[in-house]
């Protein structure tokens, strides 16, 4: 049971903390990536004092004039920019 306990903790843990940075740097990333035409979309949004979460997946919104990629997507693209970082680590180290 303890066993359960321990593995539930630590994959909430890797769980959050690796869909967090790679949201975060998704954040950053996507209005470099579209030369600044998209935002990012938050996760959540307060509407008439309540918070709202949104449910944006992968697509582009276009909301007020300005165009927003979704959640999952920003965050997708912040998981590809470092798989991509360690991919070039290795291979630089192997190959070098």
């Amino acid at each position: 049971m303890e066993d359960l306990i321990g593995f539930i903790f630590i994959w909430l843990f890797i769980e959050i903390l690796l869909w967090g940075i790679a949201y975060t740097t998704g954040v950053f990333l996507t209005p470099i990536i579209s030369f600044g035409k998209w935002r990012a979309d938050g996760i959540k949004k307060k509407e008439n004092g309540r918070v709202i979460k949104n449910q944006s997946g992968f697509k582009l919104i276009n909301r007020e004039g300005s165009i927003y990629l979704g959640a999952y997507g920003v965050a997708l693209l912040g998981f590809c920019f470092w798989l991509v970082a360690i991919i070039a680590v290795i291979s630089y180290n192997i190959f070098t």
